[in-house]
Formats: structure tokens, sequence, C-alpha cells
């Protein structure tokens, strides 16, 4: 028997193959030089040097730039730092062959995509943003949109607005679409510009970044308000030997408003034969001699701006000849009456000529009233002393705006009635400051209310439901 020992040599006939399939890496943005990003291996299952592998890149935009494969180690690394916003994704056609004789190759792509860092900060379409609104601008009103834009992905390209600095409540911005809107009436009068600066913040959720940029609002003017005399009526003796073209009395009238909107002219209401008045200065000049050393008049002046659509305000110029001491007077300087509280009240209609002005003052004629002050309560009434026979007096009270006007005065008969319901305990002293005028002639006086507490109010506890703890046993301290 013999024994024989054969020996099979390989042939190298197996196919390349790579056990993952077609293989995807991920790698962040932003690595430095040297990073590894995987290892590539294929499987032959022939032996010796039909199983000895060697590896390279053959193709692939850009790849000889970025990446370099190790022959031997089989490791994929990063050559330079890569950037997503420049290339986000890479393809690399990979081959593999063995050493046997004829050689078996395989290739296959590998996919590699590029994460995104948040690297980059949301930038503005403009480094500053002006604009220019007018006062008359609803609230509401979008007056601006801001645009920002991030090249980075995902959260960390996102972009939310917001506002800082002191708006002084006047602006808002929607967080999404950065439409920056007003959130109350402006008025240039009062602001004519607001500076703030707007933030665009992206939602990355480790270290967000944000970028901010100045706006800045100008507020035109609109013709909103009207002129305003700094003296209404306004009394002029002149005597009766006064010369032509002599000026016998100056008004003058503020508004303020910008340019053509605050620029003023003054003119007379009437066809006037003996003054004229300068419609820049407002100086009011004698046209001829006067006829009567008894000589008086009321002059209606009209005070306009040269807006577009001009507003208008008017001023009483009283003249008389007559040299002489206050001729109307009221019996008394300072009045006092007491009203009770009330529920309810008669509307009555003031003289458009005279208004209410509150203000505090001390107390001297007193007029006590024991009644609840109901539907036209008669609270008072004044009464005065005029020395000449001119025209009848006429009553009023001299107004600064206040809209709770709670008294009407008859303006023939000076009798002060309720119109408005009054409560003590929101009110309990009004003083009012009453004229009178003959129409060349006018004093003051000064009334002052106090309103008279009702039982109108029941207890009330000042919480709903009360709740303690008593110890069976212990004695009470004390």
């Amino acid at each position: 028997m013999a024994t024989v020992r054969m020996s099979v040599r390989d042939r190298n006939d197996h196919v390349l193959r790579f056990p993952q399939g077609a293989p995807r890496r991920q790698v962040l943005e932003g690595q430095p030089s040297g990073t590894f990003v995987t290892t590539i291996f294929a499987k032959d299952f022939d032996s010796g040097i039909n199983s000895v592998v060697l590896y390279s890149v053959e193709s692939g935009r850009n790849v000889e730039e970025y990446f370099t494969l190790n022959n031997m180690s089989c490791k994929l690394l990063v050559t330079r730092s890569l950037d997503r916003e420049d290339i986000s994704n890479f393809t690399l056609v990979i081959e593999c062959h063995d050493l046997g004789s004829p050689s078996r190759s395989f290739t296959v792509q590998l996919c590699v995509t590029i994460l995104d860092e948040n690297d980059h900060s949301p930038l503005f379409a403009e480094t500053q943003y002006q604009i220019s609104v007018t006062e008359d601008l609803e609230e509401g009103s979008a007056i601006l949109d801001l645009s920002a834009s991030d090249k980075d992905a995902g959260l960390n390209g996102e972009i939310m607005y917001s506002l800082i600095d002191d708006t002084y409540g006047a602006f808002a911005i929607n967080i999404v679409m950065g439409s920056i809107i007003t959130t109350k009436a402006l008025d240039q009068e009062t602001k004519s510009q607001y500076t703030f600066k707007a933030v665009a913040s992206d939602h990355s959720t480790y270290f967000p970044r944000s970028t901010t940029v100045s706006v800045v609002v100008h507020v035109d003017d609109v013709n909103d308000n009207d002129p305003i005399f700094l003296q209404n009526p306004i009394r002029v003796f002149m005597p009766a030997e006064t010369a032509v073209n002599e000026t016998v009395a100056t008004v003058r009238a503020e508004d303020v408003d910008l340019r053509s909107n605050g620029a003023i002219v003054f003119n007379l209401m009437m066809t006037e034969t003996l003054f004229q008045i300068n419609v820049k200065t407002g100086d009011i000049t004698l046209r001829k001699p006067l006829g009567s050393k008894d000589f008086s008049t009321q002059l209606l002046v009209t005070a306009s701006d040269q807006g577009i659509a001009p507003r208008t305000a008017t001023a009483v110029v009283i003249v008389f000849t007559e040299e002489q001491e206050e001729m109307v007077s009221f019996n008394h300087s300072l009045y006092e009456a007491s009203v009770p509280e009330c529920s309810s009240c008669l509307c009555y209609v003031l003289n458009p000529r005279f208004m209410i002005m509150l203000v505090q003052q001390p107390k001297k004629y007193k007029d006590d009233s024991s009644k609840n002050a109901l539907t036209g309560f008669i609270v008072t009434q004044v009464s005065v002393s005029d020395a000449d026979s001119r025209p009848p007096l006429q009553f009023g009270f001299i107004y600064d705006n206040n809209p709770e006007m709670k008294f009407a005065i008859d303006q023939h008969t000076g009798v002060i009635i309720v119109v408005e319901p009054l409560d003590f305990e929101e009110t309990a002293v009004y003083t009012l400051h009453i004229i009178v005028s003959d129409r060349v002639h006018q004093t003051e006086a000064e009334l002052t209310i106090l309103v008279l507490d009702i039982n109108d109010n029941s207890p009330v506890f000042t919480q709903d439901f009360y709740q303690d703890f008593l110890v069976w046993g212990y004695a009470a301290l004390g």
C-alpha cells in the first residue's frame, strides 16, 4: 500500500464581495484633516496571493481633494475640512482587486453624507433698516418686513425674530415672519423717531446663533392738531383818539404740528371796516378813526394752519374805549355747596361757548342741601352785579378738556344743576371755575362742591370662605 499526497493549488475563482452591500457613512462638517470615516473591507474566499486585496478610489466628484484611502489599512480618512454648505454629499467609487493571476476586481459606491454643524449665524438682507411712517397709522399696521437667512440645515437654519431695546410699547414683531407692526397709536409731537434692534436667532438645540440689526422708524407729521390761542378771549382798551394804522392788539397762537401743518395765518371772520389784521403777525390795526368815544365791539379772529386740510381755531377780541374798573362782579368770589351722591341725573346741554375746569381752591360762601341729588338736582345759584346797562349776562364754566362733566350752569340765571351721577366713593370734592360776561367785561368765581356720602354700599367680606381649627381641651389664652 502506498500513500499519495496531493496538493490542491488554489485557483483564483472567487469574485470579491462587500459583505455589507453598498455602504453609507456620515461625517460631521468641519472635522480636521485625518478624521476617520470608515474602513473598507471586501471578502475573497480564495487563498494565498489570490486572497490579497488592494483598494483604491477610482472616481467621484472632487474626492481626491477631500478623502484618501489607505491601501493597506483600508481606512478612509478626511484630507481637508468638509463644509456641508459647499458640498453636502460625496459618492466615492472604490475599486478592490486581488493579486491573483489573472486578477479579479470589484467596484462599489460609497455614499458619504456631510452632517450639518451650526457654524453660520443668521444674516439680515440689510445692515440697517430705516423707514418713515405717518403718525396716523392704525394700531396693528405692518410697517416693515425683515428678512434673514441661515445657510445651516434643519433647526440650525430655522429663524425666529425678536426685538430688543425699548420700543416704548409702540412696536412688536412676528417671531416667524419678521413683520414689525405698531402696537399703539403714534404721535409725532410726542416722539418723532424710534431706534431699536431686531434679532434673528436660529433654533439650534445646543449652541444657537443670532444676529442683530438696527431699525430706525421716523414718524412723519400729519395735520392732527388745531392751532391754540395763547389767550382767549382778549380784552383790549383802546383810547378814542387812537391813530389810524396803529396796532391796537396782537393775537398769538401756536400749532405743534410741523412745517406747513404748523404754520399759522390769521384772519377776521367777519368783514370789518374799522379794523384789519396782519395774516402773519396777528397784529390788529385801526383802519379809520373811531366815530364815538363810547365804543365797544367784538372781533372774531381765526388762526388757521396751512396743511392740505387746514385746521382752524377761533378767538374773541373785545375792544372798548371806556377805561374803567371791572363793571361785572360776582356777589362772592368763592362759593361752596354740598350735594348728596346720586344714582341718576338729567342730561343737560351746555352753552358751547363755555366749558368746565376742575381745580382745588379754598372755600367760602356755603350752600348746604340735605336731599339726595337726583335728576336735575339744583346745587346752587350764583349771582352777580352789573353796574351798567350792557347786553344780558351770560354764565358758563371754564373747561380743561376733562370729559367727566358732572354739572351744568344755566347761561341766563346762573343756576347750577347735576347732570351726571355723583359717587362719593369715586370723587368727594369738585371745584369749578365759573365765568360771567356781558360781552365787554367778564369776571370769574370759584365753586367747591362737596359730595356727601349716603349709605349706598353693603358690607362685603374680604373673602368668600373662612376656615379655622379649634383644638379640644385647650383653654383660651388671655
